[in-house]
């Protein structure tokens, strides 16, 4: 359950899903040395890690952040360690099956 980025190619605009455009690979490589190829695709899967859902079965928060929950829907939850047991802010406090979980993404800096 990977979450997707749209990227533009540098060279032609076009939305793609690498850092490489298939049409344009060629160009690009030749303005971009390897290494910065390679670092640019680690930062990519090192964001897609951060914002990936996390199946309950995988792990559960470890305190009672607020979280995105997917019960069937997404919604604005939170875990209690304590209680096992999520609380999902349309639902109250009430037993919900979430299966999935995810950090807030942090708010926008407002100037």
């Amino acid at each position: 359950m990977g979450l997707s980025i749209d990227i533009k190619c540098d060279n032609c605009g076009k939305i793609v899903h690498d850092i490489l455009c298939p049409t344009c690979a060629d160009q690009l490589k030749s303005s971009h040395d390897e290494d910065t190829i390679a670092a640019l695709r680690a930062r990519i899967a090192e964001l897609e890690a951060a914002l990936r859902w996390i199946p309950v079965t995988e792990r559960l928060p470890e305190d009672t952040r607020d979280v995105l929950v997917w019960c069937g829907i997404t919604e604005k939850g939170c875990y209690s360690p304590s209680q096992h047991m999520w609380s999902v802010y349309d639902d109250g406090y009430s037993p919900i099956p979430v299966t999935h979980w995810m950090p807030l993404p942090q708010p926008p800096e407002v100037k």
